[in-house]
């Protein structure tokens, strides 16, 4: 007997506990959670717009909690049009707001990060949902089936062994036009791990945070897509010698990857399915921020174009790395210069012209202008930088291999002078002769090209007057004191000299026998002085204080990615 009353005591104990624990305020069902937060159990009678409270009390005894989740099916099939959460809420249960056909717009609390399964599934007119994506890390299976609007990965970045989603809305007519979240790959994502994520999505769109991404992505890649096809596009970056083989009557200039492709179907007569062309699109260059994803191009290219640019990254690479030992070399063991330039094919001196009269600039203005004194092996490298100058000219005008001769038949000389695009180029052309005409043991008779050059660099910073004075020392050095026929591009620049005001005037030759019954010239008239006349040493120490405020001996990889475009790091500038 006594065990029996016994049990109806924890019964009735148990039940005013179960009691106490659930309550309601109106329409709504609560259940206690702990001594201080309730859970929103039951609200399906809920109807148009709903805006739950942080703070609900029991009506019954008046004790106050705070709502901080929302249990399983708790609206499910409710006529709700609107749901906003307060910021205590960190929880929704599975199917909380399934089939709620008339649900327009969600606003989550930013303290939630889990979308459970088919929590959203079947809102058929839901349009606008908003949250706080940077702080979502799940969403559960089907949570928006069925839905208008869903939350999805927008991209997913790849670092080493992790990855990370981000996660955003999206609209079934972004799925119609074949939305595809952003795959981002860091330069240390592990090959596999991307690779994987690649193969589980039709036709990914990529996003490399390296903007050079090259032997990195042919390695991902290769993992992805068709082996042949890849693998030929190895070949055309690392085996020159196989492309030009390829051609048998090679011109001189590789053709485009595109092309090439195109060249081995035809000739080894492949079917589309022998040589399947991969499917995908890429960005190059992005950076994951607080705000999103920032990317460089404004629109991804195709995989056909994309391996282009992969191509040509990787080959590039290679230049970079060329270039920064040239760098490296120029300043610290400038006696190896001319053959680290041996190295730089001539195809490259072409194609990276813009690269190589860059670095070739800062060298001049950071180091070899401000040194108080050349050794002589650095006033030898000086006459290869002028005449890169000089070809760096030209090719902004679409001119490879420009010389003296190719400047004036262009018509350079006036197309600077309108534009004033290449004055400091031609500043530096001036320093630099003057620099090395200087050296000691230098006879500036003995090096005839290198004065026209020094007199066109006066006309390329409209220095008339000097380059009147100085034209017929000039003139007696191109034509050997008369012997040989005047150049075009002294006549060139006499024209140019004439036309500005100045009289540029040409020295007169005696002709007299010489010994053994030949002729010989020999100037009669005084040339007026050399330009040394004109130009003292006040020349140089303008030079040196015009760059004095740059350090005479940068970090050559400082140099490197200046002369690339690039910031003091190395990364790509920020577009502006």
């Amino acid at each position: 007997m006594m065990k029996k009353s016994l049990v109806c005591l924890i019964c009735l104990i148990l039940a005013s506990v179960a009691y106490a624990a659930d309550f309601k305020v109106g329409e709504a069902k609560y259940e206690v959670l702990s001594g201080s937060s309730v859970m929103l159990k039951d609200y399906k009678k809920a109807t148009g717009a709903v805006t739950l409270p942080s703070k609900v009390s029991d009506p019954k005894g008046g004790a106050e909690y705070t709502l901080t989740s929302i249990g399983k099916e708790a609206f499910k099939k409710s006529a709700i049009t609107s749901i906003t959460l307060p910021s205590t809420v960190k929880e929704i249960g599975e199917k909380a707001f399934m089939d709620c056909a008339n649900l327009k717009s969600v606003k989550l609390s930013a303290s939630i990060t889990d979308i459970p399964r088919e929590c959203f599934a079947n809102t058929v007119s839901l349009t606008t949902f908003d949250a706080d994506f940077n702080k979502i890390t799940s969403i559960g299976n089907k949570a928006f089936s069925g839905s208008a609007v869903s939350v999805e990965p927008v991209y997913i970045a790849v670092w080493d062994n992790n990855t990370y989603n981000k996660y955003g809305l999206v609209s079934n007519e972004m799925k119609k036009k074949g939305f595809n979240p952003i795959i981002v790959i860091y330069p240390s994502a592990n090959e596999d791990v991307a690779a994987n994520l690649l193969r589980s999505r039709q036709d990914p769109v990529i996003a490399f945070t390296d903007r050079f991404a090259g032997q990195h992505a042919l390695d991902i890649l290769k993992k992805v897509y068709d082996s042949s096809y890849i693998h030929l596009v190895e070949r055309y970056v690392n085996d020159k010698s196989y492309v030009k083989d390829f051609y048998h009557n090679y011109t001189g200039k590789l053709p485009s990857l595109r092309q090439f492709m195109s060249d081995q179907n035809t000739e080894y007569h492949r079917g589309p399915n022998l040589m399947i062309v991969p499917r995908f699109s890429a960005y190059f260059g992005a950076e994951v921020m607080e705000s999103g994803l920032d990317l460089y191009d404004d629109h991804p290219s195709n995989a056909i174009d994309a391996l282009e640019i992969i191509s040509n990254n990787k080959i590039d690479a290679k230049f970079r790395s060329k270039l920064q030992r040239f760098i490296q070399v120029a300043i610290e063991s400038p006696e190896k210069l001319r053959f680290e330039y041996r190295n730089i094919e001539p195809e490259e001196r072409v194609k990276y012209n813009t690269e190589l009269t860059n670095a070739v600039r800062v060298l001049i203005d950071s180091v070899y202008l401000v040194k108080p004194e050349l050794n002589e092996a650095e006033a030898d490298n000086m006459v290869g930088f002028f005449n890169n100058l000089l070809m760096g000219i030209g090719a902004d005008y679409g001119l490879t291999n420009t010389n003296l001769p190719k400047w004036a038949h262009e018509d350079i000389l006036n197309k600077d002078l309108a534009n004033g695009r290449h004055k400091d180029d031609y500043e530096r052309l001036l320093m630099s002769t003057e620099r090395f005409l200087k050296y000691p043991n230098i006879k500036t008779e003995d090096y005839p090209y290198t004065m026209a050059l020094q007199l066109a660099a006066l006309c390329g910073t409209e220095r008339w007057k000097e380059a009147a004075a100085y034209f017929p020392k000039v003139h007696r050095g191109a034509t050997d004191n008369g012997t040989d026929p005047v150049p075009y591009e002294i006549e060139y620049i006499q024209k140019a000299i004439n036309d500005h005001g100045y009289k540029a005037v040409a020295p007169t030759y005696q002709v007299k026998k010489a010994k053994g019954g030949s002729k010989s010239a020999k100037g009669s008239s005084d040339d007026g002085g050399s330009l040394i006349e004109f130009f003292t040493d006040a020349a140089i120490k303008m030079g040196v204080e015009r760059y004095q405020k740059k350090k005479a001996e940068k970090e050559f990889r400082e140099l490197y990615y200046q002369s690339l475009g690039l910031d003091k790091k190395g990364r790509p500038k920020k577009k502006k």
